[in-house]
């Protein structure tokens, strides 16, 4: 798994939420699925 471009991926999207890592895991591997 490239867990460190899912986690770039959260920090740009989300980068004053401090769950935007496990919101944005979850929206990066959408990305990936589709």
């Amino acid at each position: 798994m490239q867990m460190s471009k899912i986690l770039s991926h959260a920090e740009r999207a989300y980068p004053n939420e401090c769950c935007g890592l496990l919101v944005g895991e979850r929206r990066a591997g959408d990305v990936f699925i589709r």
